[in-house]
C-alpha cells in the first residue's frame, strides 16, 4: 500500500490525488478538528465594468 504524502505543497497533493483513490487510505485518515484555513482580513477589489467580462 502506498503512503500518504507528507507535504504542504498544493501542487504535489493535487498530483498525488489525481492518481490515487481516497478509499485506499481510509485506515490512515483521522477526522480533523481544526479549521483547514482561516480567513484573513477583509479586502476590497474595485474593478471597472468591462473587467467583469474578462
Amino acid at each position: 500500500m502506498n503512503s500518504l504524502p507528507d507535504t504542504d505543497s498544493i501542487t504535489a497533493l493535487a498530483d498525488f490525488w489525481q492518481t490515487h483513490d481516497l478509499t485506499d487510505f481510509e485506515g490512515a485518515l483521522a477526522e480533523g478538528t481544526e479549521p483547514v484555513s482561516r480567513r484573513a482580513e477583509r479586502f476590497s477589489v474595485i474593478n471597472q465594468a468591462h473587467e467583469a467580462d474578462s
